[in-house]
């Protein structure tokens, strides 16, 4: 992945607009581009900081030639459009449209989530069963489903641990029974 950052301040609002990303997946071939949108710090000095985004993002897969493209419209205090307003559509390399999105951005729901998660964390085919986007409750908290994500952590946080108490007390249970000698410089 290669970033080529750039900056700007205009007196209290600093703002960031880094250069080009590319990801690549090896194992599928999937090869995306984009540029990330301009994101700006308000009340540095003065009042509760917060941070926009806006500007114009298109996501290109090199290889299907599919493209999204998204429009962060920035916050303005004399605007009455809806603020952290976010559209776009996605499109296949003939240009044929098949999502159009419309909504806001909500921080508040994406808490936690690296820019990863939050740009790429689809599934592929063919990756490790370890890969953590396989995860259940990443599943689920990344539908909006907090409570049942929080439950199923719970449940699979609550199984490693007996599997690891059983894994102890087993090899509490081979020591004790004189299974294996210590080669740490002494024997039992």
């Amino acid at each position: 992945m290669g970033l080529t950052p750039s900056s700007q301040s205009k007196g209290l609002s600093p703002s960031a607009s880094p250069g080009a990303i590319h990801l690549e997946f090896h194992s599928s071939g999937n090869h995306y581009v984009w540029r990330k949108v301009t994101s700006t710090v308000h009340n540095i000095i003065v009042g509760k900081l917060w941070i926009d985004q806006s500007g114009d993002i298109e996501i290109v897969n090199h290889k299907s030639k599919d493209k999204c493209q998204l429009k962060f419209t920035p916050y303005s205090y004399f605007s009455r459009d809806v603020p952290r307003k976010v559209t776009g559509v996605v499109t296949d390399a003939d240009g044929k449209a098949h999502y159009v999105m419309s909504g806001t951005e909500n921080a508040e729901n994406m808490y936690f989530f690296s820019d990863l998660a939050l740009t790429l964390n689809e599934s592929e085919e063919r990756v490790a069963p370890t890969d953590s986007r396989l995860r259940p409750d990443q599943r689920l908290m990344e539908n909006g489903k907090w409570d049942e994500a929080n439950v199923e952590k719970q449940r699979l946080e609550e199984k490693q641990r007996a599997v690891r108490r059983r894994r102890e007390a087993e090899a509490v249970e081979a020591l004790e029974e004189g299974e294996f000698d210590w080669v740490a410089g002494f024997s039992r």
